[in-house]
């Protein structure tokens, strides 16, 4: 008998992620509003499987934002209906974003769309940061990448630093306030949010410092093993009493982290 892991694993999919990337381009490409189209994140990294999702980018003229969403909609109708679509709001400044889930492609293969003007303040093009990013057309070579400047993230960073180490001060004592209470689903929300999260960005900050802001996004790849197995050691609670053993442990560790994150190894 399968559960929805194996159901996941084992359902057939008609199509491909390439089906996605070649009817896209095939569409926009002629259209003169429409100036780039690449993809990032695990392509960027090198680091695609079954299980990626296609983080794609266009760059189009200002006032056909709208207009573009629409055409690339009709044309993943074309290939598979459509079942789902999340809007995302309040996002990055000047982007306008939407995922879609397709019924004929895996579920896990949720297709990331973010539609950038000229004008947009980041394309997400950084080599350092974002990774080398695969273009499929760039009319005219529109698209540039900005310089990494390494002064302004480092600055960036340490006010980060700082106000993550406020936020930690004030806060972390919130996991015992529920404890006492009698709050325990409460207590390990708080352990959640604020000690490990706080401990995973402290850590982030000293080994892998241009990735400071990625959450939990690439962790595994880029902590190292050990650290990895201690974090997941902690971040499993079955019970009040061993929460309060970890989170001791866990708040002991987040200290020494933003102690030592304005150093990167």
């Amino acid at each position: 008998m399968c559960d929805a892991f194996d159901t996941a694993m084992v359902k057939h999919n008609e199509l491909e992620r390439q089906d996605v990337t070649e009817a896209i381009t095939e569409t926009l490409r002629p259209l003169s509003f429409v100036r780039a189209f690449w993809e990032g994140g695990s392509v960027a990294f090198g680091r695609v499987d079954r299980w990626s999702d296609l983080d794609l980018y266009l760059l189009v003229d200002e006032p056909k934002v709208a207009a573009t969403f629409q055409v690339v909609e009709r044309t993943l109708r074309r290939l598979s209906p459509i079942t789902l679509t999340y809007t995302v709001e309040g996002g990055f400044e000047g982007v306008s974003q939407k995922f879609y889930r397709l019924k004929n492609l895996s579920e896990f293969n949720v297709i990331d769309l973010a539609v950038l003007t000229p004008d947009s303040p980041e394309m997400f093009l950084t080599p350092e940061i974002h990774g080398n990013n695969v273009f499929y057309f760039d009319k005219d070579n529109s698209v540039k990448a900005k310089a990494f400047d390494r002064a302004s993230f480092d600055r960036r960073r340490e006010m980060r630093l700082d106000r993550l180490t406020t936020r930690f001060e004030m806060f972390n004592n919130y996991v015992v306030k529920e404890l006492k209470r009698g709050h325990p689903i409460e207590a390990l929300e708080d352990y959640r949010v604020i000690t490990l999260a706080t401990l995973v960005e402290a850590l982030r900050m000293r080994y892998f410092p241009l990735h400071f802001d990625f959450r939990m996004h690439y962790v595994d790849r880029e902590l190292g093993p050990e650290t990895i197995k201690r974090l997941l050691r902690l971040s499993y609670v079955s019970s009040p009493a061993e929460l309060r053993r970890k989170y001791a442990e866990a708040t002991s560790w987040c200290k020494e982290a933003l102690a030592s994150a304005s150093h990167p190894d």
